[in-house]
């Protein structure tokens, strides 16, 4: 009975490794997107004096 218990307790320690193995993956991919998210965000920041310039260069030559 207790070879049965040990062969659970090794699985289930094994099954626990593999998951906290998974989930430090799945957060590095989430720190990964969050950083490529805050660039896309910047560039957008970024582009919006460009975009009211030009639409005051646009009403400066009408």
């Amino acid at each position: 009975m207790m070879d049965a218990a040990e062969e659970a307790l090794k699985r289930i320690e094994i099954h626990e490794a593999e998951c906290k193995l998974m989930r430090q993956m799945i957060e590095k991919r989430l720190e990964q997107g969050q950083a490529r998210f805050n660039r896309i965000e910047r560039m957008l920041f970024a582009m919006y004096p460009f975009i009211i310039a030009c639409l005051g260069a646009v009403e400066y030559l009408r």
